[in-house]
């Protein structure tokens, strides 16, 4: 056995030829490739202390531009050789999509290390296409500018200004509509275009990443509209103007079989056929190491192979159709840049995490229950749509029941693979200083999986094993999945003295900093270039990018840091508090990284002409939505206190502000009315549930500002709650500058709690915050933050007022009740709360322990859940006050609560009373942590539909599906069976429980997939479903949907009077797969929606329920961004009736 422990985690796979491990256990990075020579190698470790001697923090990104020209270099070279051997008679010439990566150094890289290439760029949007222009300047003139994505007059005309000054740009058509556009624009601008069609194939690529190809996928016209849209060019004297055929097979090819039959399928007649270029994306990376291409995480071949069998396949076709060759263009985008790109982040500490308290016989006795039911399922829902009797009510609850069985086996088998991984080994938690909401985004949105190791002491055999805790205050906040399916990571145990402890992501240059969020605030990181010294070796490192201040994540949600500073500055003033020292703490966290200093450095209505019944309007609604005669969606701004004269038309507000506001679509509409209303009905349930019940002491709520940061949002709450003492909840740096601010305006009783993870700059500033009159309490998440409390207040001579976070073993189902139970995120387990509190009490600092604080779950279904939680002076039963988005108040989903605030407050009240009553202790006061059922109702998004396009049909039926169903659902019974075999044989080795128990959960996964496109068949029952073509980026706006599916009520909110008489999926502006909303509420794949009218009404759609979360876990996919906000204030007391107020201009780059 070696001393390099770099095989643990495949190294040897995934980083060939460029990553490797040094014979100092250090990962080192070959900058060429294998043609680097030992002296060039840069040792990774050397180069995050060069960085961190510039006072950087940490997270850090390393780029190392010698790899991303190595790895064009090779595509190039890769094409060049293909095209010898071959006998190929064009060239190949490609471009980078710079949706990719947007970042202005890796795009000026890209076209300077390929200009010799005629190496372009491509771009999806309005804002990707100025960058590619400006970009483009230090290029070669021959270099394509291809414009994909949905166009506008204005895109299209940005595109022609291009052509005209020389840039060799081509304008991509994705619809039909788009060649009326380009044609306008043309004869407006005396310029001729030169113009693509996109081609939609037959071709398919399995898994996630395929979802972008076949005749299914978001892009390209097909073949009959291929024909239309070149007849159209004929007729109008511009078929010459038609140069390129464009396809797209897949974001992640898995074998080169799926590209040459790709090739071969494309349309016989189309504008590639005389030597202009053919265009296709999908080279791709190995994620795991293994070339088996049997997952999104591998592909089968290499730059060489994918030269290859493009090469030979457009050969092949065109030698069969009898056209010359055409240019060869691909849209290699991951291929190129990821391995260049290196997140960075050290970890802070590592907590042993319990034992499951479900032992594997357990679990096996349930899927004993499970595995024989999808057969029983399985026959009735053949037999249902077998009868043919036109219902399909009852073949769509058999869909759904075979659909939640595969879901069932999948979580179970899951479960048991991570027992029998663990075979009775301790696992850690180790917090790691980043957030994957912010950092490597496609973790939390779908999973993806990239190679995470620690970059040095790799000649140590690691001892341990891990999981990653981000440092957000959210649930998914955390790495429990990694390359080859393990569920932890080998990890070495943290050094006592303190030495830093260093993980590095691989192959994350592509995407994630375009799709990081500003969750709980935190931010990107620092951006580091590590450029060679030449020939010789050595490196210099360059900071081309700082990593986002507080003061800077303050700006983006509307908040103004200086005023911020000069408020606190006065409000310390006057507390006679304010030290030189203290100063210096407060404006150093506005300056400094959020990130830490480690310390290493349907209920339907009687049918009539009110059609809000099919969105159960009545339902998610009530009291604060209906339709009114017009038709419109009405907003009760007091609910249901509101006299008809203050109701407000939601299609009127939404006019008023686009009209006399000059203001494009997307929009958020917020009703601070509305806002009130939450905050009082809250305050006024527990002041009820208080005196029925006799409970002695009284309710104070605070506000978790990561919900929504927004300032308007957080002055409001502050401003509505201060009779009520009402404060504020921060889990980072800049979220507590924030409350402080926002506080001053507010009652001096009212709490502020500062959660999350914290460094000794935390601390500080919440000492501060304590000795300027805040009644600030720090609550302690982990056992290592009391010595870092001890120490600020000794420093400063402040006092503390301490929380304890407690881990509880209470849990709730669904996705939101992984912050809950001993398995959660968050807090101590009892054995630490005796710790800290014996360590209190020895440094006579047991008083200052005031509240306890435990968490259930970011969105508590029951009630009854809440009574089995525990009770200090001060009881914060934390978030999961949750809303019923769907409207059933089951509490039987996600998606819905079971009851009402008047409910929530009598729970926790008696619950309380009764456990303080048992234990003999005074009745704590009541606080809780409630953010998404205040701010969720007072904000709605609204945009606009562009275009409807009729999809084809499925071409599988039913009765294909049936019969795929037929060769699963008999499997399960017998992989049960051998996995059951395997663990009961004890014979010390689980490699075969392991492949067995992974077995049977792709078999659930397999059955849900199939059951799904079965349910969305009889769904349609044979009608046509349409894609609508929105005014919106999901990524942008409704981040939760795509990141966790959480569903939102979506619905026009005008025309409600007449029936929609077309069912439609919602289609985003963004060149990515995932940009569409395809499930709604209820369950539903479609959405009744209304034809769009032909005279160029608008037709405007809103999402609802929608003012939690959404606005900072927004990213900047394509460079869409945020919405205009616009504040709609009741002037009923004023004998009026509403008014607007713009408060937050969006990024100008949206579609008009």
């Amino acid at each position: 056995m070696s001393t390099n422990y770099g095989y643990l985690y495949n190294i040897a796979g995934w980083g060939d030829p460029y990553f490797t491990v040094d014979s100092s256990g250090n990962v080192s990075v070959k900058i060429h490739g294998v043609e680097t020579n030992p002296a060039q190698e840069i040792d990774l470790l050397a180069a995050v202390k060069a960085a961190t001697e510039k006072k950087l923090q940490f997270p850090l990104i390393l780029r190392f531009p010698d790899v991303l020209k190595h790895r064009l270099d090779s595509l190039n070279a890769a094409f060049a050789n293909a095209i010898k051997y071959t006998g190929y008679t064009s060239h190949y010439q490609g471009v980078f999509p710079v949706k990719v990566n947007q970042n202005k150094h890796v795009v000026d890289d890209l076209v300077g290390f390929g200009k010799h290439y005629n190496f372009g760029l491509e771009a999806g949007s309005k804002p990707e296409l100025l960058l590619a222009m400006n970009s483009l300047i230090n290029g070669s003139p021959e270099a394509y500018l291809v414009c994909n994505g949905y166009k506008d007059m204005d895109y299209v005309s940005l595109a022609l200004v291009a052509r005209s000054i020389n840039f060799n740009t081509i304008i991509v058509l994705e619809l039909e509509e788009e060649v009326d556009t380009v044609v306008r624009a043309s004869q407006a601008l005396g310029v001729r275009p030169v113009l693509g069609i996109r081609a939609r194939l037959l071709t398919t690529n399995p898994g996630h990443f395929g979802s972008t190809s076949g005749k299914h996928g978001k892009f390209g016209l097909l073949e009959a509209q291929i024909y239309a849209v070149a007849k159209k060019l004929k007729d109008l004297g511009m078929l010459d103007c038609l140069k390129l055929l464009h396809f797209h097979i897949g974001s992640q090819i898995p074998t080169t079989s799926i590209i040459s039959s790709a090739v071969l399928r494309q349309p016989g007649e189309d504008g590639g056929t005389d030597g202009h270029p053919r265009h296709r994306r999908g080279a791709r990376i190995d994620y795991d190491g293994t070339r088996s291409g049997s997952s999104d995480m591998s592909v089968a071949y290499g730059l060489e192979e994918y030269a290859s069998a493009v090469v030979q396949a457009a050969k092949l076709v065109c030698n069969q159709k009898g056209v010359p060759h055409p240019v060869l263009c691909s849209e290699s985008g991951r291929a190129l840049v990821s391995h260049h790109s290196i997140l960075i982040y050290d970890a802070l500490v590592a907590v042993e995490e319990p034992g499951d308290s479900v032992t594997s016989d357990e679990l096996i006795s349930r899927l004993d229950e499970l595995v024989g039911n999808p057969t029983t399922l399985h026959a009735n829902i053949k037999s249902v749509v077998q009868s043919e009797d036109g219902n399909n009510n009852a073949s769509l609850a058999h869909a759904d029941q075979l659909n939640k069985h595969g879901i069932e086996i999948f979580k179970l088998s899951r479960r048991l693979a991570k027992q029998l991984e663990a075979a009775g080994e301790t696992t850690y938690a180790y917090h790691a200083n980043l957030s994957v909401f912010s950092l490597t985004p496609d973790f939390w949105g779908i999973k993806q999986l990239f190679p995470i190791l620690p970059i040095h002491r790799l000649n140590e055999k690691p001892t341990q094993k891990g999981r990653l805790i981000d440092l957000t205050c959210d649930s998914d906040g955390k790495i429990d999945k990694f390359i080859g399916g393990a569920q932890t990571l080998p990890l070495h145990a943290l050094e006592q003295n303190g030495g830093g402890y260093y993980i590095g992501t691989f192959l994350a240059g592509a995407y994630q900093e375009a799709l990081g969020s500003k969750h709980n605030l935190f931010g990107g990181p620092n951006l580091v270039r590590v450029e060679s010294a030449g020939g010789f070796g050595g490196f210099r490192v360059v900071v081309v990018g700082a990593g986002p201040t507080a003061a800077d994540q303050l700006k983006v949600m509307h908040h103004d840091p200086d005023e911020m500073m000069q408020a606190i500055a006065k409000r310390a003033k006057e507390a006679g508090h304010w030290t030189p020292k203290e100063q210096k703490i407060v404006e150093s966290v506005f300056c400094t990284m959020p990130y830490l200093f480690g310390e290493a450095e349907e209920r339907h209505l009687i049918m009539s002409t009110n059609y809000g019944y099919l969105y159960n309007i009545a339902g998610w609604g009530d009291p604060y939505f209906a339709v009114n005669s017009s038709g419109n969606v009405s907003v009760k701004i007091h609910g249901v206190e509101t006299n008809p004269a203050q109701e407000i038309d939601l299609l009127a507000a939404v006019k008023k502000a686009i009209t006399t506001k000059n203001l494009q679509f997307p929009l958020i509409l917020r009703f601070p009315d509305v806002l009130k209303h939450r905050l009082d009905a809250l305050n006024v349930a527990f002041a009820n549930a208080i005196k029925y019940t006799g409970y002695t002491s009284h309710y104070q709520g605070v506000f978790p500002v990561k919900v929504n940061q927004n300032k308007h949002v957080v002055d409001d709450l502050v401003k509505f709650g201060k009779h009520y003492s009402f404060g504020l909840e921060a889990g980072s740096k800049p979220e507590l500058l924030l409350a402080m601010h926002s506080l001053i305006n507010g009652s001096p009783k009212a709490y502020l709690v500062c959660n999350g993870y914290k460094d000794m700059d935390y601390v500080f500033l919440a000492l501060v915050a304590r000795s300027i009159n805040f009644n600030t309490i720090i609550v302690l998440e982990l056992e290592d933050e009391v010595d870092t409390v001890v120490r600020a207040s000794q420093a400063l001579g402040v006092r503390p007022v301490l929380g304890i976070r407690a881990r509880l073993l209470t849990t709730i189902p669904g996705h939101f009740g992984s912050t809950s139970g001993k398995h959660g995120k968050f807090g101590l387990l009892e054995a630490q709360i005796y710790a800290v509190a014996e360590k209190l009490k020895e440094l006579n600092m047991l008083d200052c322990l005031k509240l306890l604080h435990f968490h259930i779950g970011s969105q508590i279904p029951t009630t009854s859940i809440i009574s089995n939680g525990a009770p200090m002076g001060t009881l914060d039963i934390g978030g999961g006050l949750g809303i019923d988005y769907d409207g059933t108040r089951s509490g039987s989903s996600d998606m819905s609560v079971a009851y009402g605030f008047e409910e929530y407050a009598s729970a926790v009240v008696q619950a309380a009373r009764l456990v303080s009553d048992q234990n003999g202790v005074a009745h704590p006061v009541l606080c809780s942590e409630s953010g998404r059922a205040l701010v969720s109702h007072h904000s709605i998004l609204i945009y606009d539909a562009l275009s409807a396009v009729e999809e084809p049909s499925d071409s599988v039926t039913s009765a294909e599906l049936i019969s795929r169903l037929d060769e699963l659902v008999g499997n399960p019974t017998t992989l049960h069976a051998n996995l059951k075999s395997a663990i009961q044989s004890k014979d010390g080795s689980n490699n075969t429980s392991l492949t067995h128990a992974d077995q049977l959960k792709k078999h659930g996964v397999e059955i849900f997939k199939l059951s799904r496109r079965l349910a969305k068949q009889l769904e349609a029952a044979e009608e046509t479903t349409y894609a609508y073509h929105m005014n919106l980026s999901v990524f942008s706006l409704t981040p939760d949907f795509w990141g966790i599916k959480q569903l939102f009520p979506i619905l026009p909110i005008h025309q409600l009077n007449e029936k929609p008489t077309q069912k439609g999926r919602l289609i985003d502006l963004t060149c990515d797969s995932d940009g569409k909303v395809d499930q709604f509420i209820g369950g539903a794949q479609t959405l009744p929606l209304h034809a769009l009218e032909q005279s160029g009404g608008g037709y405007y759609i809103g999402t609802f329920l929608a003012g939690a979360y959404q606005e900072s876990l927004g990213s900047r996919h394509n460079l869409f961004g945020g919405p205009n906000l616009v504040r709609v204030e009741s002037t009923y007391s004023l004998g009026g009736t509403f008014r607007v107020v713009v408060v937050g201009a969006g990024p100008m780059q949206r579609i008009s």
